[in-house]
């Protein structure tokens, strides 16, 4: 039994013919193989950007850049408010 990507790649290639379900999977695999191109590139985007902002932050083991990003976000929205009595 295929798992993963490896799944993917078979329903990528799947000859479907005129069966719709065969067709679905095979526009659903597609459609995976583009996010995850989407979600790599963001991310490293993301890496790029997080890293120029707060450097220290990234180098910190165990600190991703999507921890970074929201991290980043949590700290910067904790401004726009006052003293918590009045949250």
């Amino acid at each position: 039994m295929l798992r993963g990507d490896r799944r993917i790649d078979a329903l990528v290639r799947l000859r479907a013919g005129s069966d719709p379900i065969l067709i679905s999977l095979r526009v659903l695999a597609q459609r995976v193989e583009n996010l995850t191109t989407e979600h790599a590139a963001l991310t490293a985007e993301l890496d790029v950007l997080v890293t120029r902002l707060n450097p220290g932050l990234r180098a910190t083991y165990g600190i991703g850049p999507d921890t970074a990003t929201q991290l980043l976000i949590t700290v910067s929205a904790y401004s726009r408010f006052g003293p918590g009595r009045y949250v």
